[in-house]
């Protein structure tokens, strides 16, 4: 891994490969965030890795969402080479960097369910013996089940989930 800055004009914010691995939802309201970053700077770097030729952000959507809105261009990252992780250690590094400063939300489980049943092929009790824990959802099919359905709702329905709209 390398500390690198990064101009935020060099980064495709919205583009797939960039949020491949990321699991952030609703970043809508960063206002602490962004109050933070004006008062005392980045304090903790973005996490990316380099993989297949992209650069995919694992952690700190939200951080990149608020430098954009603070239209704060150079930032501080921290930069893993393709051969320094597996997609499975890129998920749980960006998971464990997440659980440090916050607590997932339901969508957000539900991605993370999603990621690991899609890009690494994991099975209902794989989800439920590895995952589950880490995440803090109940260990059980019925418990994984639920959410991984959550993925398949709008965005906006899931937004009203999350503001306990619906």
């Amino acid at each position: 891994m390398i500390k690198k800055i990064f101009n935020i004009n060099s980064i495709k914010t919205n583009s797939e490969e960039l949020r491949k691995f990321h699991c952030a939802f609703n970043i809508a309201n960063n206002s602490d965030l962004k109050n933070s970053i004006k008062k005392y700077g980045l304090l903790y770097p973005l996490i990316f890795w380099e993989y297949k030729g992209d650069l995919s952000l694992l952690s700190g959507c939200r951080r990149l969402s608020s430098l954009e809105e603070l239209e704060i261009k150079n930032f501080e990252a921290s930069v893993y080479k393709e051969n320094e992780l597996d997609v499975k250690n890129a998920l749980l590094l960006g998971i464990e960097d997440n659980l440090s400063f916050r607590t997932l939300n339901p969508v957000e489980q539900a991605i993370i369910l999603k990621k690991f049943k899609d890009l690494l092929d994991y099975s209902p009790k794989q989800l439920i013996d590895e995952i589950s824990p880490i995440i803090n959802i109940p260990s059980s099919v019925y418990a994984v089940e639920n959410y991984l359905s959550l993925n398949n709702l709008t965005d906006k329905i899931k937004t009203a989930l999350l503001e306990e709209k619906i």
